[in-house]
């Protein structure tokens, strides 16, 4: 694989494992489902996690897409593994999900771009909306979404959201196809001009410091990574707590223990805990 090819693919994974990590630390509300489609997807999943499971057990290749730490420095992403690993699934068998016909274009049938960017705005995140991007990407209409949330943006630059939703959606799209890597560099891009309108956001600067922690080491993006998740600290110090800032400290503690700094990586794995005593990501780090 050319050297291009490889860093493509590494932006893709990281850009999916930071899309994915922001979906899983934050509370996300149930999504109703049928009888139907929650089955196909217990099977699918309970395959996959064999899959899986055999993956982890066999040796790592010599030339690996991503950190081959990966999966020690980030234990909690078991779901986003399994995420990535049901799109490659489900490439081999088409590119389809299996979903329950309700009428409103479940089948691949007609599909209104418009109504659908409408109800995306302001929650364009895959997790949330699995279900409407699914069946557009079986309606062959995922580029014409992508199209319209940039035309929103471009029409309303300083608008905060149209820019977070922006980069949202090229994730979405990401966890869909994970051969579209270049809309990694897209996403990141949206997200920096959120935080060019508002350098506190959360969410922006979160996901762009995960996306950075995976990068291969030689792009030098870690060190942006751990400043990144160091500013967040002290953001959060001011602002109401909220569970998925755990993650903040777990992750940054991760990058510090990976560099060497073993102490200071204990230090804020402990500060962490000392706020958020229930994460069991930091116990286990702790010993506890």
């Amino acid at each position: 694989m050319q050297t291009l090819a490889i860093v493509g693919v590494a932006a893709a994974v990281a850009a999916a494992a930071a899309f994915a990590t922001v979906q899983f630390a934050t509370p996300q509300p149930a999504a109703p489902a049928s009888d139907a489609e929650a089955q196909t997807l217990r099977r699918d999943v309970d395959d996959l996690r064999r899959q899986l499971a055999e993956l982890r057990a066999a040796p790592a290749p010599a030339t690996a897409a991503a950190p081959t730490d990966a999966r020690t420095l980030l234990p909690q992403l078991t779901d986003e593994q399994i995420e990535s690993a049901l799109s490659r699934y489900l490439a081999a068998r088409g590119g389809k999900l299996p979903v329950a016909a309700s009428g409103d274009g479940a089948d691949g049938g007609a599909v209104d771009v418009a109504a659908t960017l409408a109800q995306l705005r302001g929650k364009s995140d895959f997790w949330s909306h699995s279900d409407l991007y699914k069946r557009l990407l079986a309606a062959g209409k995922m580029d014409e979404l992508i199209a319209a949330f940039e035309d929103y943006a471009a029409q309303n630059p300083k608008d905060v959201q149209a820019q977070m939703d922006l980069g949202n959606a090229y994730l979405a799209y990401l966890q869909l196809d994970n051969t579209r890597y270049p809309l990694s560099a897209k996403a990141d891009a949206a997200f920096d001009r959120v935080l060019a309108i508002d350098e506190n956001h959360w969410a922006a600067r979160f996901t762009k410091a995960v996306s950075y922690s995976f990068w291969p080491d030689f792009l030098g993006k870690k060190p942006e990574a751990i400043t990144h998740f160091e500013r967040l600290i002290k953001q959060q110090q001011d602002m109401p707590q909220r569970p998925e800032f755990a993650q903040t400290y777990f992750f940054l503690g991760n990058l510090l223990d990976q560099r060497g700094d073993h102490d200071r990586a204990r230090q804020i794995w402990q500060q962490g805990l000392g706020l958020h005593p229930n994460d069991e990501n930091l116990r286990k780090k702790l010993g506890r």
